[in-house]
């Protein structure tokens, strides 16, 4: 008897020690799983877009390397943000770090690859 589905022991073989009743149930769930995973996916919005409402900061690859090591970086400028309990960062259009603007530098609370 198979202790997966209960298929009889005559089913199963050396060679193929799995039934058919077995696979087809993953093969099922599997279909269940990428469908309502689909259904998420349409969900989902941009990263940016559900940022919008924050302040943002656009930087350039030497500034975002210094962010991807957990350094804070100056924020200087006319327009520059005084201060801001959140703001996030980007460099060639991809999502860097959140963080927090203060005291005339963006301090990286999150990090993204």
């Amino acid at each position: 008897m198979c202790p997966g589905c209960g298929a009889p022991s005559s089913r199963l073989s050396r060679k193929r020690p799995w039934c058919r009743s077995r696979i087809s149930w993953h093969w099922n769930q599997s279909r269940i799983w990428t469908s309502a995973l689909a259904a998420l996916d349409a969900l989902l919005i941009n990263t940016c877009e559900a940022l919008s409402s924050l302040p943002h900061l656009v930087i350039n690859d030497d500034r975002a390397h210094r962010l991807k090591m957990g350094n804070p970086i100056l924020v200087r400028g006319r327009d520059a943000p005084v201060a801001e309990s959140e703001a996030y960062a980007t460099a060639r259009g991809r999502l860097i770090a959140i963080g927090e603007i203060g005291q005339g530098e963006f301090r990286p609370k999150r990090v993204f690859g």
